[in-house]
């Protein structure tokens, strides 16, 4: 009799947490329908939208030291005036470098125009609302003056909604073709 009531009590408490587990499924699945994800092309010395204000890549580099290759970009960020405070303060994290469509590789060093090292996750806009400073990217590929593709991307999040920017780099003999 004991084991009776101890094997319906476990099939009860199993039947309500399954029960639970499907309502609380429903309303999570419910809350992402508005899911997205595009890609956007971008090109150099242009403002491209994101979901904070506008960014803009400029002054390409790409240098071999020993067997790493350094790629760097300048980066500027606009906040938008009317912006909430309340973003992910991770614009570091979603910077990425692709290399060859297989590593993908996040941010390795930012620095402002001053030479100060600081990654643009923080309350980083001045008084103008303005981010100015420079990325680099660190890799070693298998053959570096060899040619490689090269992909610096960004994914902008704003809610359920993913954009990922991207400018496509090709490299040919060591240098930026």
């Amino acid at each position: 009799m004991k084991n009776k009531v101890i094997l319906l009590s476990v099939i009860i408490v199993f039947v309500v947490l399954v029960t639970l587990g499907c309502i609380q499924y429903h309303k999570v699945n419910a809350e992402f329908q508005d899911y997205e994800l595009k890609e956007e092309k971008i090109k150099l010395n242009q403002s491209h939208d994101i979901s904070v204000g506008t960014m803009q890549f400029n002054n390409l580099s790409y240098k071999i030291k020993e067997k790493e290759i350094l790629v760097s970009a300048d980066i500027k960020i606009v906040k938008k005036k009317d912006y909430p405070d309340q973003y992910y303060n991770n614009i570091d994290a979603n910077l990425f470098l692709r290399v060859n469509n297989e590593i993908l590789q996040q941010s390795d060093e930012f620095k402002l125009k001053n030479g100060k090292r600081i990654m643009p996750d923080r309350s980083y806009f001045d008084k103008h609302n303005v981010y100015e400073g420079s990325v680099t990217f660190r890799y070693m590929p298998l053959d570096p003056d060899g040619d490689n593709d090269l992909e610096l991307s960004y994914l902008d999040r704003n809610g359920h909604k993913l954009k990922k920017l991207y400018l496509p780099i090709k490299v040919d003999g060591g240098k930026i073709v």
